[in-house]
Parts: structure tokens; sequence; C-alpha cells
């Protein structure tokens, strides 16, 4: 008897909340405002509780969670939660009408979407896929209702859609919906004719995207000629299953389940069933042919007055007045016949038929209903021939099992209940309850070798009331209201319910109807201590596969009933909702019980154990083995004080012939038993004194027996106890697993091996090694006994001991091929292979158990060799084969699509870790020196990663930001409709709040630093786009005018601050972007206005006065951050683009001059055209000279580039012949020249260009007018310039000795008597000037700064001292 878990009362929690739903069905109670879960709570009749149906799903922390689709009138409830805990509500939803089912639904193949949906015009919407499952797949919930369904995604997809016909069910399918019609006046159970019907169309149709016309269903029954539409209304679909693409239906003609395989159609049976419908077209010369479409018509005519007439919007859920406007792609016939989807008669042809109008004569004037309200209407039925086209089916179902008639004339109904399941060995069962003969009929298939078809075996049947298929088990509910565990078709155990609730009821309470036929049972001549005595199984009856010949009434006699039978509250009527390995029990009192399974193992150890046994034995054997310990774990009783390993070591020698009474293995007991064990209490000695039991046992110990073994000591061994008396036991070659214990200790040597690689369970290795010891000993197999002791040398070890299995038994075990002499080794593999670079042999492994193994052979292999082919895999790895069964898969390689073409081995390693999803967590179990390599290759693609990885691989390399900056790059294009990749539009004029900052904060700089606020809160310092608020109070003694300037002087303030944030914000965003050539660069605004709240009224500076031209340099400043965004590495940055940014107007900005400046800092300027150049020039515009020219000559830096050069010249007259035109430049233009020339032979201590710049630092005013102001900015400038010619040279200049640069850079400093003018020039400044009077000695106040800015750039990091 297997013990369950504690049950725990179930209620629905959409029920709950539909209960508390504001909806005309519901009822409201004030009183119950929590959600109890009582007795109360429960509903009695299932009509009244509505219908939900649950799933499992992965939560956020990867636990298991539990999903709930409850519906009712016309509320759906979409709640999940975990087990036994809180839930929440994901979703409600109403709709107007009645809810006939709601279910979850995946519509894989999103290729089909209709022509509207696809991202081109020309797509068709009938294409057939190149694959079958597409990423993009819809998941969501589906909600059918009377005359339309509902899809809501997960995504927020939302689509309504009409339907040409009622849905009696709809039933989930690989790649999408699968609608049975629904059938007038076919009562349950009932045989119909089709002809007497009156109609011949189709039942089943299918749907590949919500807005797509249902596409009628084709079938293909063995020995057809031919495949047909399903219009036998006889048959009834009872099951679908996605999974593996079954559909099982029943028909009431024969009586009989089939099973059908659907498919895709081929385009050969597409053409075939529509050349077989050609012959519908409606000819106006045929009388019947009208005749029959006429009556067609006048039924849709007389349901267009039905409540269901209007189209539905998939947003309001409103009627809509237009009867154009619909929500798929409809004709106007369609539409009429989709009207008439509540009419009693199931007519519309719009579901055999798509019915396309000419576009001559129906396209522009849309046909209404009262159209087709006379049956005269001759024009509409001679233009029907243009019209017809057949609609062409999606789906096959192709017949590949029908059940035998083994009822013996009872009457037969459909499959109450159908479902798929596996048994503990992974193999497949379709099962399917029939209430009316209690039976449930399990029937084992498998698929072919070439996975293509499905291969049935035959039916075994099961008496059962009820039935529920849980993780690898199914729960019968017998005739006697017990719950018995099968595994498949094989009988585990019975099924014990603890802590059940017992409200005894009488005898008279019971319903006959529930019992059935339990009279004899309760009528038995038996006496009542046997109906109240617990049985227990005999364990040859424990495992037992069920005949298809058992008798019902038989077994129903010699059944017995519990005690639990005589308290109504704890009879089982019913089993439903099974859910991994939680299922939940329907009580006859109404309430219901969730109940879990016991676990195969809790213990890691003995899960590898068990899943190595299982893959390494035969179907029968690996079940049997797998069963019998899942019986032996999960015993009424508990498992004692024994361990879970020691309760497995136990029952794997038991099965395998030991008798573990007699057999000594350390960590185990020796009676064998495995029930709890008593401690034998010890007799209490004197501490002082002592007793020779104190020797005795010293000398019994492990301590003793190594260093007696080694000659330490000699003394006596102590007296014989009775444990050693014991004779000598003989193995049991009857045991199941005798024959097989090589192949069962290879495969728990394998496992050994795979608890090496992983640090945090290579301490349970102590344990199985034990294990494993003891049967190489027993199998004379000396290297493996070796190889345990060397890795576990202070490990006790019986060697002494008999062993059970004598010579002659050797003679009888089945020693696998793959079975070496010497025992594979990790460690020693992984080291052979680092040194010779190639494998001494390929490692063992057991799929799907040593996963690790096979991981890391495979990242050895392609860390020694590149390309990772099938032989090579082969030379790595072996899988170890088992007879009878399906050889697994090879080792995955990686992929041709993910595969680096070039690059270093390390690149294949990491990409097969991503392929195999192993990530850091697994590489920080693994032991160090078998991570090693993997960590150097992380850390080589780490230093030297490719920018086309996935980002799985970043992530593993711990680079995400390398795929954020991909990504980033990646939404900077966008697809158009013919699929072609081009640029995303950058908006020319940027937005009222766009602050031009918006690339700083991106994904990649959260990554960097994902908890610092710092670049959020400069953002935000930096703000000039928005008006700044002032917040002033206006006193009372204060007029409105008075209060108006006090406003603006305290603006005025404020603009000073903020006309310096373009300088921080261009150090800010400094080579942050790259531009679109195709579009302007976006300029950030400048705002020098403010707001005064409460009503935010404008403020600025027009009453007050302000400095003339405040803002030139601010807006300079501003556009020059706005082009110091450009990165130097941009593409495409050439002349006609900087002319393209130019601004619209005729004048030039100031904004314009900064952004040249700008660019000629980031280099792009030299790009600029001499033309160009020269029509800047012309402007006049001062601010866009200097821009210009200092632009260009830092994209020259240290060039000395001689057209730089002359255009410099030009607008300095100490560079110009005595005898060429004066010009009038203006004097912020000639600063910005000098400054020019020092950029541009910067670093060359160029001897002409220093002996000019050193002369104009002392230029004195004059002659005459000229000169006379603005004298300290000019020689600023010049000291600068020759600064930079001479930088960091020093007294080291080669050939500008003789210039006495140093001296005369001292004498301007320190001031003097003026020295004579020198140059070309001199005889120009002899006239003197007419507003300046200095007199014969040097202006300090002018020549100083300029001068001792040159002297220290001179000596820069010259150390001369």
């Amino acid at each position: 008897m297997i013990s369950l878990g504690e049950p725990q009362e179930f209620h629905s929690c959409g029920q709950y909340v539909f209960s508390l739903h504001p909806s005309d069905h519901a009822t409201l109670n004030p009183q119950d405002v929590h959600f109890k879960r009582t007795a109360k709570a429960g509903l009695s009749q299932p009509d009244h509780q509505g219908r939900w149906i649950l799933k499992a799903r992965k939560g956020e922390q990867e636990e298991e969670e539990e999903e709930e689709l409850y519906y009712k009138h016309n509320t759906v409830v979409w709640s999940r939660g975990v087990f036994s805990s809180s839930w929440q509500i994901v979703k409600s939803f109403t709709v107007d009408t009645h809810v006939r089912q709601a279910l979850w639904c995946s519509f894989t193949d999103s290729s089909r979407k209709p022509a509207i949906l696809q991202p081109s015009s020309h797509s068709n919407s009938k294409t057939v896929p190149s694959t079958e499952n597409d990423k993009n797949s819809l998941e969501g919930v589906c909600i059918i209702e009377e005359n339309h369904i509902s899809f809501y995604g997960n995504s927020g997809e939302e689509y309504c859609c009409a339907l040409p016909f009622q849905v009696s069910h709809a039933w989930n399918m690989k790649f999408g919906l699968l609608f049975e019609r629904h059938i007038n006046n076919n009562k349950p159970g009932a045989k119909v004719d089709s002809l007497a019907a009156g109609e011949n169309l189709p039942i089943l149709f299918s749907i590949f995207h919500p807005l797509e016309e249902p596409a009628p269903v084709i079938l293909l029954t063995p020995g057809a000629s031919h495949t047909g539409y399903s219009r036998d209304t006889n048959q009834q679909v009872v099951f679908s299953c996605s999974d593996h693409s079954v559909v099982m239906m029943y028909s009431h003609t024969t009586g009989l389940h089939t099973v059908w395989k659907l498919r895709k159609t081929t385009q050969q049976e597409t053409q075939g069933v529509t050349c077989q419908n050609t012959t519908m077209t409606f000819d106006p010369s045929s009388r019947s042919t009208i005749s029959t479409f006429s009556s067609s018509l006048s039924r849709l005519a007389l349901s267009s007055q039905s409540p269901s007439t209007g189209i539905w919007s998939p947003a309001g859920r409103s009627k809509l007045g237009s009867p154009g406007v619909t929500s798929r792609v409809h004709t106007p016939v369609s539409d009429i016949a989709a009207q008439s989807r509540s009419a009693s008669s199931p007519s519309g042809l719009s579901s055999l038929y798509r019915l396309t109008p000419s576009p001559v004569r129906v396209s522009r004037t849309p046909l209404h209903s009262s159209a087709f309200t006379s049956v005269t209407n001759t024009s509409l039925i001679d233009n029907l021939s243009e019209w017809v086209d057949p609609l062409a089916p999606d789906i096959c179902l192709e017949m590949v099992w029908t059940e035998t008639n083994t009822y013996l004339g009872k009457q037969t109904t459909p499959a109450d209940k159908v479902f798929l399941t596996v048994d503990v060995c992974k193999q497949n069962y379709l099962c399917y309850l029939l209430r009316s003969v209690s039976q449930l009929r399990c029937v084992r298939f498998e698929e072919s070798n070439d996975r293509s078809q499905l291969i049935f075996g035959v039916a075994i049947n099961i008496p059962a009331r009820d039935a529920i298929a849980v993780k690898d088990m199914v729960v019968v509910l017998e005739l006697n209201y017990n719950l018995i565990l099968y595994s498949g078709a094989t009988r585990v155990g019975r099924l014990h319910v603890s802590n059940m609730p017992s409200s005894r009821l009488s005898l008279p309470e019971f319903d006959s109807t529930i019992l059935g036929d339990s009279s004899a049972i309760i009528t038995s001549s038996r006496p009542a201590s046997s109906l109240l005595a617990v049985q227990f199984e005999e364990q040859a009856n424990l495992l037992s596969p069920v005949s298809s010949e058992t008798n019902d009434l038989s077994r129903r006699d010699s059944s017995f009933l519990d005690l639990n039978f005589l308290t109504g509250s704890s009879i089982i009527t019913g089993l439903r909702d099974g859910l991994g390995d939680r299922f939940t029990m329907e009580m006859m009192t109404g309430r219901m019980f969730r109940v879990t399974l016991p676990k195969f193992s809790s213990c890691p150890l003995v899960k590898l154990c068990v899943d190595a046994i299982r893959y390494i034995l035969p179907r029968d054997k690996a079940m049997q083995s797998a069963l019998k310990w899942y019986s032996v774990r999960n015993t009424l009783g508990g498992p004692g004080l024994q361990s879970e390993w020691q309760r497995f070591m136990l029952c794997l020698l038991g099965m395998m012939g030991y008798d573990t009474e007699q057999l000594a293995v350390p960590g185990m007991d020796t009676d064998g038993s495995i029930s709890p064990v008593v401690a034998v209490k010890k007799v209490k000695h004197d501490s002082a004194t002592g007793s020779d039991e104190d020797w005795n046992d010293l000398l019994r110990t492990e301590h003793h027996r190594l260093a007696h073994g080694h000659g330490v000591f000699d003394v006596g061994a102590p007296p014989v106890c009775a444990e050693q008396d014991r004779k000598a036991a003989v193995a049991d070659t009857s045991a199941a697993l005798f024959s097989y214990v090589p192949a069962v200790m290879y495969s728990l040597h394998l496992v050994y091996e795979e608890l090496k690689l992983n640090t945090g369970l290579v301490h349970r290795g102590e344990e199985l090694v034990q294990l494993l010891f003891q049967l190489a000993s027993d199998l004379r197999l000396n290297a493996y006994r070796d190889h345990y002791w060397r890795d576990w040398p202070r490990l006790q070890m019986h060697t002494e001991q008999p062993s059970q299995i004598l010579d002659d038994h050797l003679l009888k075990m089945q020693y696998p091929g793959y079975l070496r002499a010497e025992p594979p080794s990790i460690y020693q593999w992984l080291c052979y292979v680092l040194r010779h670079s190639t494998p001494p042999y390929p490692f063992p492994h057991v799929p799907d158990v040593c996963r690790t193994t096979k991981t890391i052979t495979m990242l050895y292999a392609c860390i020694i060799s590149k390309e990772v082919s099938g032989k090579v895999r082969e030379k790595y790895l072996q899988c170890l084969p088992v007879p009878g069964q399906r050889p697994a898969p090879p080792a995955t390689a990686p992929s041709r699509q993910t595969t680096p073409s070039g690059g270093h081995t390390y690149n294949s390693a990491i990409f097969y870790m991503v392929e195999s999803k192993f990530t850091q967590k697994d590489l920080e179990v693994l032991p160090f020196g078998v991570a090693m390599p993997i960590v150097q290759a992380i850390y080589y693609c780490r230093q030297q990663p490719s920018y086309t990885w996935p980002e799985a691989a970043y992530a593993l390399i711990g680079r995400q930001d390398l795929h954020e900056q991909a990504h980033l790059g990646q939404q900077t294009t966008t697809t158009t409709m013919h699929g072609t990749q081009v640029a995303a539009p950058a908006t020319g004029k940027p937005e009222e709040d766009d602050d031009g900052m918006a690339n700083i904060e991106n994904e990649a700089l959260k990554l960097q630093f994902g908890d610092d606020l710092r670049v959020a809160e400069v953002r935000k310092l930096l703000q000039s786009s928005k008006p700044v608020k002032i917040v002033l109070v206006q006193r009372p003694e204060v007029s409105d005018h008075e209060f108006i300037e006090e406003q603006e002087r305290h603006l005025l303030s404020v603009c000073q601050r903020t006309m310096a944030l373009p300088v921080g914000h261009g150090m800010f965003t400094l080579f942050s972007s790259t531009p679109v050539v195709t579009e302007t660069l976006p300029i950030q605004r400048l705002c020098l206005t403010g707001r005064a709240p409460p009503r935010n009224t404008t403020v600025d500076l027009t009453h007050i006065d302000v400095p003339p031209n405040m803002n030139a340099w601010p807006l300079f400043h501003n556009g020059a951050a706005a082009g110091l965004k450009v990165m130097p590495q941009s593409a495409g940055i050439e002349s006609a683009w900087i002319v393209y940014n130019k601004p619209k107007s005729t004048d030039l900005t100031a904004e314009h001059a900064g952004f040249l400046m700008a660019l000629g800092l980031n280099g792009h300027l030299s790009n600029l055209a001499t033309k160009n150049i020269h029509d800047y020039l012309c402007k006049g515009h001062e601010m866009t000279s200097v821009g210009l020219l200092l632009g260009i000559a830092a994209a020259k830096q240290g060039s000395m580039d001689v057209a730089t050069t002359k255009l410099l010249s030009i607008h300095l007259e100490c560079l110009l012949p005595p005898t060429s035109t004066e010009l009038d430049v203006p004097h912020i233009v000639q600063v910005a020249a000098i400054v020019g020339i020092g950029l541009v032979y910067q670093g060359t201590a160029h001897r002409h260009i220093a002996e000019v710049l050193l002369g104009e630092i002392g230029r004195p005013a004059g002659p005459e007018m000229e000169n006379c102001t603005d004298r300290e900015s000019y020689s600023l400038a010049a000291g600068l310039a020759l600064g930079m010619v001479t930088f960091g040279k020093g007294s080291e200049m080669v050939g500008l000795s003789d210039l006495s640069i140093t001296e005369h850079l001292y004498h301007y400093m320190v001031g003097g008597y003026k020295r004579p003018q020198m140059g070309p020039n001199k005889e120009k400044y002899k006239s003197p000037s007419y507003h300046i009077k200095e007199g014969d000695h040097v202006n300090v106040d002018v020549t100083a700064p300029g001068a001792t800015l040159a002297l220290g750039m001179m000596f820069f990091k010259t150390g001369n001292r």
C-alpha cells in the first residue's frame, strides 16, 4: 500500500471570483469577503459550479505553478498560483453571450495570418510555411460563444471573429484549433441520417490563425482510393492531442472508437478534393441547383432578424451598423452566412465555399441581407458561377487505429474521458474511460523508426469507475471505490489517503445510484472483522500487468471494503485535474480534495541511479525494478530510521538475488530489514575500571585492521562474534536482475564518474562506491576494485567476507559488449586528451543521466579540435546502447547557423556551451582542474569577442554590453513592405522636451552602472531645453508692473546659469552618437524663458535692460555641444551633409557656427570642399568665420598644411606681403586666425611662424586709428599660438636659438624699454597711434598674459628648472 500526501481541500478560484463578479448571473454574498476553503463554499451540482480547466506552468522563480481557466454563463476568469498557496487573478473576461467553451490555445503557424496582418501586402495568406514551428506563435485564451470566437493573446493581441456556423466543441491541435460543427436535432448517442437532415456539409473545420477563414478537414481511411470531407454526422470527436497530433473519434453507427493522425494536407490531396467538389458549381441552367441555393438563401434571410445579426468589434464588442465592416476579411455572402450562425438550419455555404464577388458588379455596392430576401433575384443567381471558389482544406486526418468490438452486445457510448500517459519507462499509452461498461482501456503506441507513423498495440481493459493521468502514472478508481496506482497498464499498488475528514453517515443515507452494484459486497457472508481489517497486497501481485479478459463481476465480488466506506465524506466518486504529480478527488458530498503522489526519490544520488538502471535494462525489467523501488520507498509506515540510500541499496541488492540479511556492506544494516530499526541498548560499564569488551571493540575497528595488515601490531584477533558464525549465503539466481548485474554495475560506475564532476555531489560518491566495490568484488573485477580503493583509500571495504555469487553463477550472467576490462575514469580521460590532443577511447555515458559527462567531454573535444563533426564525436563520446530500444541521438555539435566560421577553437567551445545551456552556475560546481580549460576559453573570448554572437554567448563570457550595442545598432534600421532594410528616420526638428541626451541613458550604460543614479542626476542638471520655473510671491505693496520686472530680473540671474550649461552638455555627450546621413543633426534647444506657476504664464526678458547679444556665445557653444556628439568614426560625413545642416533661412546662426567648429574638432570638417568654404566666408558672418577657421585648423592640427595656412594668412596682416591689399577683417576673426596658425603648426617649432608670433605678442597700437581696441585678446591669442608651435620643446629647439625667444618672453612679462620692431612691417608702426599713448616702455598689462602662457607651454614637461 502506497501512502499519499496530505489531502488539502480544493475550491476553484474562478468560482469564488465569479460569486463576487458584478454580473447578472453572479450571486454576491456580502458576508463571504474572503476566499474560505470550507465545505460551505462548494456547490453540490457541477452545473451550478461552472467548469474549469487547469494547466501547469513555470513561475518567475522556476517554481511549479498552476493556472486555472474558469467559465460560467458569460464570464471567464483566468487565475494562477502555487498549489496550496495564494492565487492571483490574471484576467477576467465578460462577454455578451453564453460561453460555450474556454480553453488555452496556441497558433504556431504565424505565416497563415491574413494579408491585412502581413508585413507585405503582396503575401498570400494561404502559403505553406517552410517550418511548422514558428518562434512568433500566438498563445492565449480562446473563448467560444454562440456565434463567434474571441482570442486574447498573452502579449496583448485581441481578435474577435464571426463564425459561419455554430460550434459544438473546439479542440487544440498542433497548428491551431479544430472546430466541430453543431449538428441540429442530434441528441447525444442518437444516430442521424445525413440525407434526412438535408445537408451534406463538413462537420470538422480548422483554423491556423484567429482571423482566418475556417477550412474543412478531410479524412483518409485505409484502403480508400481518395480523400473526402468529414461529412459523417454520426462521428464525434472525443479527444485531441497537440503533442502527438492525434485525434480520437467515436462512431455512433458502429459504436467503436478510432484514432486519426493529424497532419497538413498535401498539394495532391487538396487538388483532388477541390476537383471532386467543382461539380457543385452553380449553373443558372440547372433549376434544381437554383432551387437548392434559393432555399438556403431564404433560410439566411429569415435568420437576418435574429439577435445575432450584426458585426462584432474586437475592442468594444458592440454591434456595428455597416455590414461591410468586419473583424476578418469576409465577402458579402460569407457575411450573411455568418449572420445565420444562430439559425436552426446549419446550411451556411461559406463553410465549404469561399465566395469572391465580381469586382465589376458587386465590389462597389455591398450586398445587404435584404438583397437575399427574395429568391426571384435572377440576376444574382446568373452571376453565381463567377463567385464559387471551393475552400481548400488545410488538415487531413489519417486513420491509424480502430478498436475491436469486445463489448459483447453492450450498449456503448463515447469515451467519457481520454488522455495520454507514459509509464516509468517512457512508453506512450492512449487511455480512454468507458463508464457505461466500467472499463478503462489502455493502448500502447510508439512512433516508427522514421517517426512518420504511429504503431498501436493491443488494448488492455482495466475495471474502473474513473481514472486520471499523473506524472508517469495513472490513478484508477476501482469499482469498490479504492484508488489503485498504475504505470501504463502495469498495476503498482493500492493508494492510501491519510487524514481524510470523517463525517459519519448511516447506511440508509447512501445513494444506490452512487454505490452501483455494491449491494453484493455489503451483504457478503464474510464476518465483519474481515471488512474492517486492512488487507495488504502480496508482493507477488504487486506488479501485475492487467489482463484484457478480466471479469468485472468476479473482481467486484472478491473485493473488500475498508473502514472509509462507512463514512460518506470519504467515498471517492471521481477524479479530475491531473497536473504533474497532483490530482483532485471528488467526494460523494461534493467536496474536493487535492492530493500529491509521492516522488520516486528525494535523494539526488538515488535519482541518478534509478534513471541509469531504468535506461540500461530491458523495458520489462526496468519497469519491474523501478516500480519495486517506488513501492518500497513509499510504503505505508514510512522509512523508519534508515536513509533513502540505504533502502535503495537493500532493494537493489535484493532484486539482484543477494541475501541482504547475510550481506555486510558498510553503511547498511546487516539485518536487511526495511522496517524501523530499534537501537540496541548497551550495557553500562564503569568508566574508571572499564572492561574487556572495550579492548575487543578496539581490536574490531577498521584502524586496527589496516594497521594489522601492515604488520604494525601483532595482537590476537578478538573473539569471533555471533555475526561471523553465520553460514555463508548464496545468491538467488532466479532473481529478476541477477542476469543483469554486470550491466547494472557498469551503469552505476558511470554515475559514479558523473558525481566526480560536481563538487556538490562528490561526497555522495563515498556511499555509491561501497555498493560498487561489493559488486566488483563479486564479479571478480579486480581493476574496478583497485580503482575504487585508490579513490577512497580510507574507506572501510569488506574484502574478507565470502561472496554470495559463486563461480558457476558468473556463467549465467549476461556481460554486455560495452563493459570494459579497465574502468573508465573521467579524470584520467581528460588528462590524456589535454596531453596528447586525442582521446584514448570514446568515453561512455548514459543519455539523460550523465549530462555533465557528455557536456565536458564535448567541450574538451571542441577545445582540442575545432571541427566537431559526426566522426569526431564518435571518437570522443560513446552512448551506451540498449537492446530492443531505439538508439539515443548522438551528441549535438554547434549548428551551422551559429558555428563560427573562423577564429580560435575556443569559439566553438563557447557555442557548444550555449547550445547545451551550460551556464556559469554549472561552471562553478565543476572541480577546479576540470574547469580551468573552460575558464581559459571564456577568458580568451571575453578579451577577443566577435560582434555577431547571440545574446546567450555574450552572457556566458560576461559581455552583455556587446549584445546591447549590437541590439541598439539593429534598432537604427527598419523593414519596409518589401523586406528591405533601411535606416530609421530621425526627426530633423527636436521635440519640445528633447534635451539631446536621450542616447546617454541606454541599456549598455545600465548594465555597466546598474545601481548608479548619478548619470540621471547629471542629465537633470544639464537640462536646458525647458523653461525654468520662476517661483516668486507678489507682496501686497508691489504693483503688477514691478512684480513683472522682479520676475524678469530673477530670470536674468537664472539665465546666467542656463547659458553656461552647453559647455557641460558637450562634455557629457561627447562622441556618443552616430548621425543618420539622410537627416539633419538635431540641435537641442537653449531656452532662456521661464514659467510662473500656478498659471504657467511665460516670463521673458522684455521689460528690463539686458546686455546686447547676450545669448550669442551661449548659442555658439550649444551648437558646438551638438556637433561634439558625432563620433569621429562615423561614416558618411561628407561636404554635402555638412552643407545640408545649414539653417533653412538665408541668415547664418551662431549655433551653426559652433556646429562647424565641433565638426572640426571631430576631424570631419576636413571633408568640406573649398567652394563651400568660400561660400561660408563670403557671407561675412563673424561667428561663422570664427567657427570655420578654428574647425579647419583643428582638423589639420600639426600638419603644416599649405592650403590651410593660406586660408588663415588671408585674415592675418603679419603673414601677408607688405604690398598686399589691405582687407577689413574683424578683430574677432583675426584672433581666431592666429589661434588657427598655432593649431596647424602645433609642435613643429617652425622658425618663421615662431618669429612672427613672437612679434605679434608685443604688437603696438597703430598706425593712426588701427589696433586700438581689444589688444589684450590678440596678444593672448598670439602667445597661445606661440606656445602651441613650441609646445614642450624648451631650449632644445634646433635653429631658433638666435631668436632668443626666452629673453623676449621674459621682457614681455617684466617690462622694460621697447625693443625696435623687426620684420617686413617695421616701417608701418613708425607712425604712432592717435588714441593710445604708451611711451617707451612695454605695456605688461597687454603682453604679460600671452608671454606667460607661451613660456609655460614651451617648457611643458621638460624638467628645466
